[in-house]
């Protein structure tokens, strides 16, 4: 093991991390060395181990070997899980918080070795990491390696291993998956092909496959799918450019099904359209819904400023952003309020109706509208922590993480009655029909002039989103993956989490 401490290089001069070449299977081994990438505490030191998953040396006339008792806790050998890291090459979407967030909660728990098998960009450059607490910054790896034990091209710099450096014990396993494979027929094929091979050549117990589908024709582990949405399925016009790349979405949707071990939804709303869309044993499908991050104490709201609604999200046809346009020019037209909205991204982004939507708006109206681009997380806080609400009209969510984030910073919340989303408001905010501007017009003007609402909707919120924890998200989906593994949970004599409350029948608009 090398510690690397600021402005160390992560390789001794002269030297190029190699893998050690694939075994055969005749050699008493079926794994190859894979380049493997440890950080772990202390935290003022990044760590990488010069060691495929098997112990074999990845250096040339370097032979560290795996020191038994470094990966025994408490008398046992932690159980190694390899989570599917490959959605954190592209845009941070919501797939890609439930995956920081996971690895990062997985991590904290005893028992459990967590490795990540993440992807490239052709240049070289690794995808942003993005741990819970700040988005990252892109940084870059000067190799990486095939499926084949061939290396393309190697270790990633210190740079990129330094967001991780916070005392998470996670390895990341960089592979030949680039950002040309999201396009989905060619990411079938990688999943059917070359996926299988990385399975069979890391020592692992169990395999996550986080993006909706990844589950190999051939495992040799047990493998839990996470279902997030099934947007796709729904809406093929608004996500696919071929027909081809329709076929491979259903295809390898239907597949990953049909050959998980388990299978883990978000919401109750995924798991009722994955059995009966999907045909779904009903027994393996289990509910973990995702969690949040909680502010560690109540931030005080600023008054100062001017009041705005808030929208927090993608700009697909289906989140309805032109919805949020005609409520605020509804509510302008109807009361002498020149409340603002702030949205996130850009007016590039939005989709054709949106677009019109917005063009429609007077001019003097239009100036009350400000887009906010990529947005860090530390200003998000602050953006939640003084709006006036979220109001989030989508009428397609498998969870909706914006409501959620929402409520934990105590920002009331107007959102569709729709899909997944009544399950994460519950009685906190106020649902109503995203087709009806006039409803939800009508909301924000009694969350503007009604204090006591707005107070009681802030502590309810709260109160809610304390019951969805990444913590909690963590136990469920260990639960998972020790059943598959024929081993009883270690927080199985603990009091039960609270199961989100059902939504009651005023809570609606």
């Amino acid at each position: 093991m090398v510690a690397l401490r600021a402005g160390d290089s992560l390789h001794p001069p002269g030297t190029l991390a190699a893998g050690a070449g694939s075994r055969g299977r005749g050699g008493g081994s079926r794994r190859g060395g894979v380049p493997a990438f440890r950080l772990g505490p202390p935290a003022q030191t990044l760590r990488a181990e010069e060691r495929g998953l098997d112990g074999s040396a990845l250096f040339p006339g370097r032979h560290h070997r795996l020191d038994a008792a470094a990966v025994r806790t408490a008398g046992r050998t932690p159980m190694r899980v390899l989570i599917d890291a490959r959605a954190l090459l592209g845009r941070f979407s919501g797939v890609a918080r439930f995956i920081t967030s996971l690895v990062d909660a997985l991590a904290e728990r005893e028992g459990v070795e967590v490795f990540a098998l993440c992807g490239s960009e052709p240049d070289g450059r690794m995808p942003r990491y993005c741990a819970p607490s700040r988005r990252r910054q892109p940084a870059r790896c000067s190799r990486t390696p095939s499926a084949s034990g061939e290396e393309r091209t190697g270790p990633p710099s210190r740079e990129m291993l330094e967001p991780w450096h916070n005392g998470r014990n996670v390895t990341w396993i960089p592979t030949d998956f680039s950002r040309a494979h999201r396009r989905w027929r060619r990411r079938w094929w990688w999943e059917r092909r070359t996926l299988g091979q990385w399975l069979q050549r890391l020592d692992v117990d169990v395999f996550h496959a986080t993006w909706n589908t990844g589950v190999p024709v051939r495992s040799p582990v047990p493998v839990v799918l996470t279902v997030h949405d099934l947007i796709p399925w729904d809406d093929p016009a608004g996500h696919f450019a071929t027909r081809t790349d329709r076929w491979a979405y259903r295809a390898a949707l239907r597949g990953s099904v049909r050959r998980a071990s388990a299978i883990t939804t978000v919401s109750r709303y995924v798991r009722d359209r994955v059995v009966s869309e999907l045909g779904a044993d009903p027994s393996r499908v289990h509910v973990v819904e995702n969690g949040v991050t909680l502010p560690p104490e109540h931030r005080r709201r600023s008054d100062d400023g001017p009041a705005y609604v808030l929208y927090v999200g993608g700009h697909e046809s289906r989140k309805n952003v032109d919805g949020v346009f005609r409520t605020l020019a509804l509510y302008w037209e109807r009361y002498d309020d020149p409340i603002g909205v702030k949205l996130t991204g850009t007016p590039d982004c939005l989709s054709p109706a949106a677009a019109k939507a917005y063009e429609a708006l007077p001019a003097h109206w239009a100036d009350r509208v400000e887009f906010l681009g990529e947005v860090e997380e530390s200003r998000l806080t602050d953006l939640y922590g003084n709006a006036l609400c979220l109001l989030f009209l989508s009428r397609s969510e498998g969870f909706g993480l914006p409501v959620l984030e929402a409520m934990a910073h105590g920002c009331p919340v107007v959102a569709a009655d729709r899909t997944a989303l009544p399950e994460v408001v519950g009685g906190a905010g106020t649902l109503l029909d995203p087709d009806r501007p006039d409803h939800a017009a009508d909301a924000l003007r009694r969350l503007r002039t009604d204090a006591n609402l707005r107070h009681e909707r802030i502590r309810r919120g709260r109160e809610r989103a304390a019951r969805f924890t990444w913590a909690r998200t963590a136990d469920r989906m260990l639960d998972v993956y020790r059943r598959l593994l024929g081993t009883r949970p270690e927080w199985a004599d603990r009091p039960p989490h609270s199961a989100p409350e059902p939504v009651p029948s005023n809570a609606v608009a």
